[in-house]
């Protein structure tokens, strides 16, 4: 079996799905599809993980094929699992994101490397370098929050390069956490609960505040910073969630206790919340 450890396991990458199916990854770097009722239609071992901590990357969803992270960046295709491409990548445990340059599909990795969807094919790398979380894609500009900060403008077309807008150097550490964009600004939190607040035109930090989840000792953060209704959720792994205003100004508004660990970003459905603690899949509501 491939390494792993307590605060990850062989669970960590996030499942997709496209409303009739569901594609998961695990951290053995086997594959598989999945009907709404739980038949599998396929399974694939795509290759053996190396870290040493296990593995988090989790697959994306585009057009006719599920693209798979491991070491290699890999294509599956959705339906039968057979591979369609395999290109070499740099891996780590954070997730890319899928854009449109030109009407084409395209895959930006964590690390910063641009790929064209439907071969594989390279036209850009070394772009940025986050290590644990995933970039975020807003009206044509990919952010990177981690190592510093970059944001990058998409191209017309494959055949040309990314444009760098800005470059920050917020708080060094590591941020688990991926960052989330609202109104302008990018929020994001260290992996020991230092939120910021970033100016997405600009890169300039507008405010940096230590989060009081109530304890001595935190937990490290890794639920990604999510906006539901009219707050920003950060939360810690001994199940302590703060509630956010959004702004340019820090103003906490809440802070809710689980009563369980958890170590999943909470997902919002309507006007419920969902989420995977350690022990349970928990459903919140009014």
């Amino acid at each position: 079996m491939p390494n792993s450890q307590t605060a990850n396991g062989y669970s960590s990458p996030t499942p997709v799905s496209d409303g009739r199916h569901v594609w998961v990854l695990f951290g053995t770097g086997t594959a598989a599809c999945y009907d709404l009722d739980g038949n599998r239609k396929w399974i694939k071992f795509v290759e053996k993980p190396k870290d040493d901590y296990g593995h988090s990357t989790s697959p994306l969803l585009v057009g006719g094929n599920l693209i798979v992270h491991v070491l290699s960046l890999t294509a599956l295709d959705k339906a039968t699992g057979e591979q369609s491409w395999r290109s070499s990548a740099r891996n780590g445990w954070g997730t890319g994101v899928v854009a449109k340059i030109g009407g084409e599909d395209v895959i930006i990795t964590h690390q910063g490397d641009w790929f064209r969807a439907r071969d594989g094919q390279k036209f850009a790398d070394r772009t940025h370098r986050t290590q644990y979380n995933q970039p975020v894609l807003h009206d044509g500009v990919v952010y990177f929050v981690e190592n510093g900060g970059k944001a990058f403008r998409l191209p017309a077309s494959t055949a040309d390069k990314p444009e760098r807008l800005w470059q920050c150097n917020i708080r060094k550490d590591r941020y688990y956490s991926s960052p989330a964009y609202h109104d302008g600004l990018l929020y994001n939190v260290t992996q020991f609960g230092v939120f910021s607040a970033v100016d997405a035109k600009t890169g300039s930090r507008v405010y940096e505040q230590k989060l009081d989840f109530g304890q001595r000792r935190i937990k490290q953060c890794y639920s990604s910073v999510t906006l539901a209704g009219k707050h920003l959720h950060v939360s810690t792994s001994s199940g302590i969630t703060i509630l956010v205003e959004p702004g340019r100004q820090f103003k906490q508004v809440a802070r809710n206790t689980l009563g369980e660990d958890f170590r999943c970003s909470p997902v919002f459905v309507g006007k419920r919340m969902y989420i995977r603690s350690l022990k349970h899949l928990w459903c919140i509501g009014r």
